[in-house]
Parts: C-alpha cells; sequence; structure tokens
C-alpha cells in the first residue's frame, strides 16, 4: 500500500535543526500550516481553523529545509507516519501522525526564489 502524502502550507515556526546521537545524521523537524478558505452562513469567504502537519526530514534535505524562514510557503511530498506511547500519568495509550518528508521544496504560489545547487552530490541513502 501507499502511504504517500502531498501538500503546500506555511512554517508556523523557524526550523529545528539537530543530530542524531549515534550517527549524527542530520535531521529538521517543521511545523506546517495548511490554510483553507471556507464560506460562511452569509456566504463569504473566511479562513477555516489550519492543518497543523509535523514535518522530519534527514540528511541533506534536513540541511537545507533547515535554511527556510518562517512564514515560507512550501510543498511538502512525503510520508505519514504515526507515533505510538503510553502516558504516563493516565496509562493510556497515545498517538499522533507526523510527516518523514522525501522533499521539500519552495513555494512559486505567491513567491519567486533563486535556486542555488548544493555542493557534492547527496548520497542516495539520504533519504
Amino acid at each position: 500500500m501507499l502511504n504517500t502524502i502531498t501538500f503546500e502550507g506555511n512554517l508556523a515556526q523557524e526550523p529545528d535543526l539537530s543530530f542524531t546521537a549515534r550517527l549524527g545524521t542530520p535531521v529538521v523537524e517543521l511545523v506546517v500550516l495548511v490554510n483553507r478558505r471556507v464560506r460562511d452562513d452569509a456566504g463569504e469567504w473566511v479562513d477555516a481553523t489550519p492543518t497543523r502537519h509535523r514535518v522530519k526530514a534527514y540528511g541533506h534535505l534536513a540541511e537545507h529545509a533547515a535554511e527556510l524562514p518562517k512564514g515560507a510557503t512550501v510543498v511538502v511530498v512525503g510520508r505519514v507516519e504515526t507515533d505510538r506511547w503510553e502516558d504516563r500519568e493516565s496509562a493510556q495509550t497515545r498517538y499522533a501522525d507526523h510527516v518523514i518528508a522525501d522533499a521539500i521544496g519552495a513555494s512559486l504560489r505567491f513567491a519567486t526564489v533563486a535556486v542555488t545547487k548544493a555542493p557534492g552530490k547527496p548520497a542516495e541513502d539520504d533519504a
């Protein structure tokens, strides 16, 4: 089965770049808000509550995405994964989804960009 998601939204905060403890692999965490417009009871267009996506990326993609500014409109392609844990206070099982990004790019819907090729060739296992 395929588990692919593609969406466009705005970065809600500055990207958070860190490195894994064991191998030092770069990992970036992003929060992307997807806004929608809907009609209200009077037929006027209004902003709906945005959908909030937690996004993680690894390797070269993480390093490049870490340079994006808060508020940037991005397109994300990836797969949804679910975290599962036991709540310490209630002992109930909890779940939360996040997206593992395969690609992140600046949206050209409302902006222009200057593309700069990164030095070197990314490793094939940099996903």
